[in-house]
């Protein structure tokens, strides 16, 4: 039902003089006004009135008919605070509070409708965590869950406020964000050791950037979305190789024993081989030093001539390499342009030399 507006009786006197009036000495409540709060009285904090107290049970069966549009009424009922709804048209209408409990064992309110739009539910367990019931199911819009990486997966992003954040505890707090449906790494380094390797296995497209800091090489590692790769702050790398023995030269290519490298990591290389050449009864045979990498002769070429029987030097020449992946072989080989019968070589004082400069 609805009542009638409840108008103070502003022009009255708020007191009146009972003294003067019957002699009786005492200051009284007027006779306007008393009426006006008696009648306040009668739709304020009573049950029937503009504010009524219960427990969830109680309202729902309360006639909305015995009660004006625009009364309220306060779920008194535990766990939790007390939550408000109003009457509007002869329906309860959530309005404002928070209800709380235990998320394990779920204390969720199981029979909210789409009147209950907006209702807040927090939990007291741990972690903490908010809920938003949307008229149709629990949103929750924690701002920021931390949990395990096998819990991030496992949960349903159906339930889930888009942006909240989710910090995996069991993986150095590294950080995703819910996009969409989709969770995506935004922030973080995970810590382990390269041996064993501790780098996760199952990261993806999604996992793009994601950071691994080794515990027992201090190398910085980043998945690209595919496979990891070595951040480029590491430092310089320089490795280095010793003929084992001379080379007998023929008109037919051949490495030189020992002077072989296999690069620790992918990336850019200044490689220099220093060819230790003896010209010996050889005519104008011209001899050639090659850098062979992964297979392949690379350019340019060192190359020795002296037309003396007898001649010893040493030729220098450099390359720039770029391996593909680390475990790739660079080694140094060397031949005679002509035939003869002299006796040329490579001597076991040649060397090559890797010096890693940039992934």
């Amino acid at each position: 039902m609805s009542t009638a507006n409840i108008v103070p009786p502003f022009r009255a006197p708020l007191i009146s003089d009972q003294a003067s009036e019957n002699g009786s000495g005492q200051v009284t409540t007027s006779r306007a006004w008393y009426l006006f709060f008696e009648n306040l009285s009668r739709t304020v904090g009573i049950q029937g009135g503009m504010v009524n107290s219960g427990t969830h049970q109680d309202r729902l069966a309360a006639a909305t008919a015995d009660l004006p549009d625009g009364a309220f009424w306060v779920e008194s009922d535990p766990p939790g605070g007390g939550v408000i709804y109003q009457v509007r048209g002869g329906r309860w209408y959530y309005v404002a509070g928070t209800k709380w409990g235990t998320f394990s064992p779920d204390q969720r309110p199981t029979d909210l409708g789409a009147d209950d739009a907006g209702y807040q539910w927090r939990s007291t367990d741990q972690p903490p965590r908010n809920f938003l019931w949307s008229g149709t199911q629990w949103v929750e819009v924690t701002p920021i869950r931390y949990d395990t990486h096998a819990n991030r997966l496992a949960a349903s992003t159906s339930g889930l406020w888009q942006g909240i954040f989710w910090v995996e505890t069991d993986r150095s707090n590294v950080i995703y964000e819910l996009q969409g449906t989709t969770w995506k790494y935004v922030s973080g380094a995970m810590a382990g050791t390269l041996s064993p390797d501790q780098r996760p296995t199952d990261l993806g497209a999604n996992d793009a950037g994601f950071l691994f800091m080794t515990t027992d090489t201090n190398e910085l590692y980043r998945w690209s979305g595919t496979a990891w790769a070595k951040s480029g702050t590491q430092t310089g790398d320089v490795q280095f190789a010793q003929a084992t023995a001379d080379l007998v030269l023929t008109t037919t290519q051949q490495n030189v024993p020992g002077a072989s490298i296999v690069l620790n990591r992918a990336g850019r290389y200044l490689i220099t081989g220093n060819f230790y050449f003896g010209w010996i009864s050889d005519g104008a045979a011209v001899l050639h030093g090659y850098l062979i990498a992964n297979g392949v002769q690379q350019s340019p070429t060192a190359f020795f001539l002296v037309q003396v029987n007898y001649s010893y030097s040493g030729c220098a020449q450099q390359w720039v390499y770029n391996a593909p992946a680390a475990g790739q072989t660079v080694l140094l080989a060397a031949v005679k342009d002509s035939g003869g019968t002299g006796s040329s070589r490579v001597f076991s004082d040649s060397s090559i030399t890797a010096l890693w400069v940039s992934p």
